[in-house]
């Protein structure tokens, strides 16, 4: 099922299956900010990722002696979220454990991802409970997906990510799909990241302790910026599918990554978790704002 929210500058839309952002669009000029799922490319628009992020080695992972399978990004994606409350500018969507999720991951919660239109802005915030009779661990991540070009007659390469703040960060490596614990020179006194398609040959390019709360995607000669602000999230990922020439950029705030390959390690390990203790909550936020 769709729900959709709508003020003077913005509307968008939410699938139930994922709690997904599906839609955003600016009303100024009726254009569409979110990738449209195509299936040949990336059948997803923005998934959430609960309770992993990334891969877990094998799709297997163990807590003490207990062994559990657990695929790529966690399963909160694939999951039918309640609406919990909705108004004139919000809406809040709710995922409980169950005997489904205790399979797979063995602690009981609950998720909540909460959408608020904000004049030009959505800001999204994600509350994990722990209703648990002991601590538990987890990662949670964002995955938005945004068309880019803005417009017909755009290339990919026009764009270009702007900081808040000039960056000094390495980019951590990747194989198959888990990280090797190695870096890479990549900022260096840097607030501009150009785009161009070889960016992504080696997959995501992901940076840690970042000092800007907020970057911007932004057209070099007209400005048409969309800015994402991602305060307080240690990680923050780029992504467009490798050799794809797709027209979309993924930009994405984690609390958490995928194992070191070989690291054969506890779940609570793992790179980045969050340890929750029993009756209490954790909360993020990050924000869409456009200046088009």
């Amino acid at each position: 099922m769709t729900f959709h929210l709508e003020n003077n500058f913005l509307k968008a839309s939410f699938k139930s299956l994922g709690a997904e952002l599906c839609s955003l669009v600016n009303i100024k000029n009726n254009t569409e900010h979110i990738w449209q799922a195509n299936p040949k490319v990336w059948a997803r628009h923005a998934p959430i990722l609960f309770p992993i992020v990334g891969q877990v080695e094998k799709n297997a992972y163990r807590i003490d002696e207990r062994e559990f399978t657990l695929s790529q990004h966690g399963f909160a994606r694939d999951r039918q979220f309640d609406v919990e409350n909705q108004t004139n500018d919000s809406i809040t969507f709710l995922l409980k454990s169950d005997l489904e999720s205790l399979k797979v991951y063995p602690f009981q919660f609950e998720l909540r991802i909460v959408y608020t239109l904000e004049n030009k802005k959505l800001n999204i915030k994600y509350e994990v409970l722990n209703t648990d009779q002991q601590t538990i661990w987890f990662s949670i991540g964002a995955h938005p997906g945004f068309i880019c070009p803005f417009s017909d007659g755009e290339a990919f390469s026009d764009y270009e990510l702007v900081f808040e703040k000039a960056e000094t960060a390495e980019k951590m490596l990747f194989s198959e799909g888990l990280l090797n614990a190695l870096t890479t020179p990549f900022l260096q006194n840097d607030k501009i990241i150009s785009l161009n398609y070889k960016l992504f040959e080696d997959d995501a390019i992901i940076l840690e302790k970042l000092k800007s709360a907020y970057v911007d995607l932004m057209h070099r000669s007209n400005g048409n910026t969309l800015r994402f602000h991602f305060k307080g999230f240690p990680l923050l990922a780029f992504w467009t599918k490798p050799g794809a020439n797709a027209d979309f950029l993924c930009i994405e705030p984690w609390f958490g990554l995928a194992d070191v390959k070989g690291a054969n390690k506890d779940f609570r390990e793992r790179p980045f978790m969050e340890k929750l203790e029993m009756g209490k909550k954790f909360e993020c936020e990050y924000g869409i704002e456009l200046f088009l």
